[in-house]
């Protein structure tokens, strides 16, 4: 060590200067350091000068974090965890005052630019020593910490009003952190630079001694202070970011981003013109040069529409990419009518390169069609679309008006004959002149709009289908019409055909009530008001017959029933007739005796055995129309067959005095009673002269 006397020890190494007239300061080491007293010894050592430019304001914190330290601000245990020291450290400020009395003691320099509350720094690199240019106020401390947070040593630097180079060396034990200030935190001290005057100029770090040898601390050692070959004078590496511009570098700015000014690989101050594309600094090209025109931009940018630079193959450049605007967004048109662009942000429809109307492009640049709203050649009308029935038709050839000779059907029109005449074909209103088109055209009886019959107009408009205009309307149910309403004429008043059951008495009708029905006085075919008599069988109305009288006596009763034993009328011939043709009930069979005792009719079926009429009881019948027995009576004739026995004498002679034609002498069986022959003759001759007198009767 030059100028100085060093006492070593495992605690403490004292450190006293040579005084000299301006320098009678003093340096304590603390701890296990030793105390340095000039700059030489950290030959190559990182320094730190505060020269950069600013004179007030904050110092950046990471300054000199490309070599290795980082000032820090806040509490310690922020930044070093476990840390037997407490406080909190503050952002150095830059200063101008001038602390620091000429000539500076060892070898410490100050540029012009110091700083205040530069206390606080921890290392990324390896650091055995440290050291700085301290002032000349007040008593001032210098503290290394390990990673840890223990307190390596310290320096005590107690000014005589001058100023002086400081520092230590750890001999070998990387320092973590070094503190810097007022506060005597070797012995406990709480760092706090509140009321503080602390100055301080020229931090130095490192360890390197340039024996070709890395020591500890060094990041290099190549033998030699050279800078450029790889190790730096400081003992640390060269290399793009290491805040040093080294040889071949153009810029570095302690860091390896572009677009901040100076480019990752440090080749480059990121300026347009400099020959480098720079591509994070937004440069597409960069032709060395800030000259428009020659494929490169002043600004470093690619010829391109929209730059605001008029380039090769461009018709203009108005500086965006809208188009509109006097230049298109392709910059290939000054989107004037007729320059054959069709500028369509311009408004224009078309443009065929002159400004001549009726070639499909007007002179306005809008397309020449139907619809466009403007009367071009061979239009009659454009009302700006290409509907119909609007006053213009969609093809813009008609103005829709009736007898322009166009058939408008956008309009409603079914024809146009050029004029507004009725009776032609097409009628004034432009609508054909047929049946069902509402209007009662010439020749027409009406026209209710449609072709239908039986709704008041027929499908031919020739008849208003009403009833005797003479038409027969089929569809509205008429079945003649003969042109007027009279019935009797053929045809009716309701111009229906004559027929049985209209209500009217017609030519060959009898009688017509309305309906086809019998019984009620006129029968279903109009031919017989259904009297009895006269001459036809109305069987609606209950006749059996009808023989055109009213006589009885004749087959057909005058109630028009047919004559005969069992219609429950008694006709002429019979007794009675009870509706049935049974015997037994009071009725005889065949309705010629009322099956009384004493009519002279021998009603077997009423259980008679003989009926002498007034002659019963004589002794041949009994009063009650039974055969006599022997000794009942006189005479004693018997009856049978239905008929009187005897006749009108005692000895019961035959009605007419004789025998009928194959005959039974009843008087002849009647004597052979008398004379012994048997009763049972008597009965069968009386029944055989029954058989003969009912034969007569019918």
């Amino acid at each position: 060590m030059r100028n100085a006397i060093v006492l070593k020890s495992s605690a403490v190494a004292l450190v006293t200067l040579f005084a000299t007239a301006a320098h009678g300061g003093t340096i304590t080491a603390q701890g296990n350091v030793v105390a340095l007293t000039n700059r030489n010894q950290i030959p190559a050592g990182a320094e730190g000068r505060f020269d950069e430019g600013p004179t007030s304001g904050a110092v950046p914190l990471n300054l000199y974090s490309n070599l290795g330290l980082t000032f820090r601000a806040g509490a310690f245990s922020s930044f070093l965890p476990n840390s037997v020291t407490t406080g909190t450290a503050f952002q150095a400020q830059y200063d101008t005052a001038d602390y620091y009395p000429a000539p500076i003691g060892g070898g410490g320099q100050h540029t012009g630019a110091g700083v205040y509350w530069a206390g606080v720094a921890t290392f990324s690199v390896p650091v055995t020593r440290v050291g700085l240019t301290a002032s000349r106020n007040g008593t001032q401390y210098l503290t290394a910490f390990r990673a840890n947070g223990t307190i390596i040593g310290q320096v005590t630097w107690v000014p005589a009003n001058d100023s002086q180079f400081i520092g230590l060396d750890t001999v070998g034990v990387p320092i973590a952190a070094i503190a810097y200030g007022n506060d005597d935190l070797f012995s406990g001290a709480v760092y706090n630079i509140g009321g503080s005057t602390i100055f301080s100029d020229t931090w130095v770090w490192g360890g390197c001694d340039h024996n070709g040898i890395v020591d500890a601390g060094e990041q290099c050692d190549d033998g030699n202070a050279a800078s450029g070959d790889g190790c730096s004078p400081y003992c640390v590496l060269e290399y793009c970011g290491d805040g040093v511009v080294q040889p071949g570098e153009a810029c570095d700015d302690h860091n390896t981003l572009s677009g901040d000014g100076c480019a990752s690989d440090c080749h480059s101050n990121e300026t347009c013109g400099n020959g480098h594309v720079d591509v994070a600094k937004g440069e597409a090209c960069d032709d060395g040069n800030n000259i428009n025109g020659d494929g490169c931009q002043a600004n470093c940018s690619l010829p391109k529409c929209g730059d605001g630079i008029l380039d090769a193959g461009e018709i203009c450049d108005d500086g965006n990419h809208v188009g509109g605007d006097g230049c298109n967004a392709t910059c290939t048109s000054t989107e004037a009518c007729g320059n054959g662009v069709v500028d369509t942000d311009a408004g224009e429809q078309c443009d065929d390169a002159n400004t001549a109307d009726g070639d499909g492009c007007s002179s306005t640049c809008d397309l020449e069609y139907c619809g466009n709203g403007t009367v071009d050649p061979g239009e009659v009308c454009d009302d700006d679309n290409t509907g119909s029935g609007d006053g213009c038709a969609s093809d813009c050839k008609s103005d829709e008006s009736c007898g322009n000779g166009t058939p408008d059907t956008g309009a409603g029109e079914q024809c146009d004959d050029g004029n507004g005449s009725s009776g032609d074909g097409c009628s004034s209103s432009c609508q054909f002149e047929i049946c069902g088109n509402g209007t009662v055209d010439p020749g027409e009886a009406c026209d209710d709009g449609n072709t239908l019959s039986g709704d008041g107009c027929s499908s031919d408009c020739e008849s208003d289908e009403t009833c005797g205009n003479g038409v027969v309307d089929f569809a509205a149910g008429e079945a003649c019409d003969d042109g007027n309403t009279l019935s009797g004429d053929g045809c009716q008043s309701d111009c229906s055909l004559p027929s049985c059951g209209d209500g009217v008495v017609d030519d060959a009708e009898e009688c017509d009530d309305g309906n086809h029905a019998d019984g009620d006085g006129c029968n279903a075919t109009c031919t017989s008001d259904e009297t009895c008599g006269n001459g036809i069988v109305d069987g609606g109305a209950g006749e059996q017959c009808d023989d055109g009288n009213t006589a009885a006596g004749d087959g057909c009763a005058p109630s028009c029933v047919v004559e005969y034993c069992g219609n429950a009328e008694i006709d002429p011939g019979e007794i009675c007739d009870d509706g049935n043709t049974s015997g037994g009930d009071g009725c005889s069979a065949d309705c010629s005796s009322d099956e009384t005792c004493g009519n002279g009719y021998v009603d077997t079926a009423a259980g008679e055995q003989c009926d002498l009429g007034d002659d019963n009881g004589n002794g041949r019948c009994t009063a009650t129309c039974a055969i006599a027995t022997s000794g009942e009576g006189e005479g004693g004739g018997a009856e049978g067959g239905g008929e009187p026995v005897g006749g009108d004498g005692a000895g019961g002679g035959a009605d007419d005095g004789g025998s009928e034609s194959g005959g039974c002498d009843c008087r002849a069986s009647a004597g052979a009673t008398e004379s012994g022959a048997s009763s049972f003759g008597l009965a069968v001759c009386g029944l055989l002269l029954g058989l003969v007198r009912r034969r007569r009767q019918n």
